[in-house]
């Protein structure tokens, strides 16, 4: 049995949400802050018929909200991409990857991965997003590559999940791939072999996370089998050899508890790629493991996000030193009604023994909502953006997002 322990709440809203465009948008399906929280990209993967966009916000002068944009909309090419499916930005905001792994249900594309830097000066209102390297296409039509991405502190290396490759292991048993920036900046490079997932339907790759050098990448499996029980869930992490041409697995697989878990639905690796958060969706937890002496050992208890289930753990953030930690369940019945959503955020104990409620919960604005579908914390774990791809502020489905400051 898990436990959560609380104390007083203290979780302000920073300025006013940031709406998607119009209905069906999708907006906030993915979220990501820099590191001081002054840069936040949200992508919007159901705009215009499933095209998608990514749209990047600084917060304003006066620290209250973010309603100056950073350059231009990114789009996607073509219905049915799903751009901003996936978003993840450089701790100090001017690099931003964008994964459009194409809508599943089709099944006639590959997906890609694009990666922009910005440049110009926002001050003088000639900042732009210029895209670095080429277009990074999947293996085969329906791999949803670019369904999770991930990205380096420098910004040359990234990871890119496809969870429906179908490997040497079978159908929709997915694979990570791995590139970096070639040194001319002007070629994204494959390094090592393809991470495969271990039998089919695991669907390996739904989730992923590199520590700040790049050589670490934690890998969501939801679907795996392990230990006999059905979808119970998988994750591995891998670091890249000193030879920089194989991954190689670091410390024990990491299973699920119990059938349908789906286990390693979430993941996030901190900087130093020593502390992993792995999100539940089916069981309604989170775990937290440290890394000592090769092994992945649990660090605090388990974290039960909605007793009794029906909350979906959908989303997970660690601070950069891996005590602070917010958990997204989109599908719980929050304040404000069915499928409003909630977000949890979690400090570690100073004996490093239980994980302990910072605040209330943060509820949705609405039923409806699934607010916490996405979520980021920033380094210090003081602030967290929180998405809502289903509020109707701008229209049914258009989406928001709001960012709130421990205060």
């Amino acid at each position: 049995m898990y436990t959560c322990l609380f104390q007083s709440s203290a979780w302000k809203q920073r300025g006013s949400p940031i709406v998607g465009d119009a209905s069906y948008a999708g907006f906030g399906g993915s979220v990501t802050l820099s590191s001081d929280a002054s840069a936040l990209a949200i992508g919007a993967p159901y705009h215009n018929d499933d095209t998608g966009y990514v749209k990047i916000y600084r917060v304003d002068d006066d620290g209250g909200g973010y309603s100056v944009r950073i350059g231009q909309t990114l789009n996607g090419d073509a219905t049915d991409d799903t751009f901003g499916w996936s978003v993840d930005m450089t701790p100090d905001g001017t690099t931003v990857i964008c994964g459009s792994p194409g809508y599943w249900y089709y099944g006639d594309r590959p997906g890609y991965v694009r990666v922009y830097s910005q440049v110009g000066d926002i001050d003088l209102g000639t900042d732009n997003w210029k895209q670095i390297g080429q277009d990074i296409f999947g293996e085969a039509n329906g791999d949803m590559f670019g369904y999770s991405v991930s990205i380096s502190e420098d910004g040359k290396t990234i990871a890119i999940g496809a969870p429906y490759n179908d490997g040497s292991d079978g159908a929709d048993s997915g694979h990570v791939r791995m590139y970096r920036l070639s040194d001319d900046g002007t070629t994204w490079v494959k390094i090592g072999q393809d991470i495969d997932g271990a039998a089919a339907d695991d669907e390996f790759g739904r989730s992923v996370s590199l520590s700040a050098d790049g050589l670490t990448v934690a890998i969501g499996a939801p679907y795996n089998d392990s230990n006999g029980n059905v979808n119970s869930g998988r994750v591995n992490v891998y670091r890249i050899d000193e030879g920089g041409s194989s991954w190689q697995r670091l410390g024990q697989s990491i299973d699920g508890d119990n059938a349908d878990d789906w286990f390693g639905m979430s993941v996030s690796l901190t900087p130093d790629g020593n502390t992993l958060a792995i999100g539940a969706y089916g069981g309604d937890y989170v775990k937290v493991f440290s890394l000592s002496s090769g092994t992945w050992n649990q660090f605090g208890q388990g974290v039960v996000v909605v007793v009794g289930g029906l909350g979906f753990v959908n989303s997970v953030s660690l601070s950069d030193d891996g005590r602070t930690l917010a958990v997204g369940a989109p599908y719980a019945y929050g304040k404000n009604g069915v499928d409003s959503g909630i977000v949890r955020i979690f400090r570690m104990s100073d004996a490093e023994t239980k994980w302990i409620l910072m605040g209330d919960d943060i509820d949705g604005a609405a039923a409806g909502d699934w607010s916490g579908s996405s979520v980021s914390l920033s380094a210090d774990g003081t602030k967290v953006a929180i998405g809502s791809p289903r509020n109707d502020d701008n229209g049914g489905w258009s989406g928001h997002v709001r960012v709130f400051a421990w205060d």
